[in-house]
């Protein structure tokens, strides 16, 4: 990372920093790129893309549909108007 592309950053994120800190804070962030560097080497093509490292049994619940009996009971907590469940303001 050159120094206009640090000064760059630094006024995107809108951090001013001491020298101290922003020899660390370079430091810091040429390590993380370097690493990255080092990931983008590494050769994938024969590895199988997966969405969960380890096999996970899928125990999932059957749904099933029953009544409430007691609605009254189940409003009782929420605020209503005519019937309807009032939210918060979003």
């Amino acid at each position: 990372m050159n120094e206009q592309e640090f000064e760059r950053l630094l006024r995107i994120c809108r951090i001013k920093l001491q020298d101290a800190e922003r020899e660390k804070i370079k430091k810091d962030i040429e390590s993380v790129l370097d690493y990255f560097d080092t990931i983008q080497q590494i050769d994938t093509g024969n590895i199988a893309e997966q969405y969960h490292p380890i096999p996970i049994d899928q125990r999932l619940r059957q749904d099933s549909e029953s009544a409430f009996e007691d609605v009254d009971l189940l409003l009782a907590n929420s605020r209503t108007h005519r019937f309807y469940v009032v939210g918060p303001k979003i």
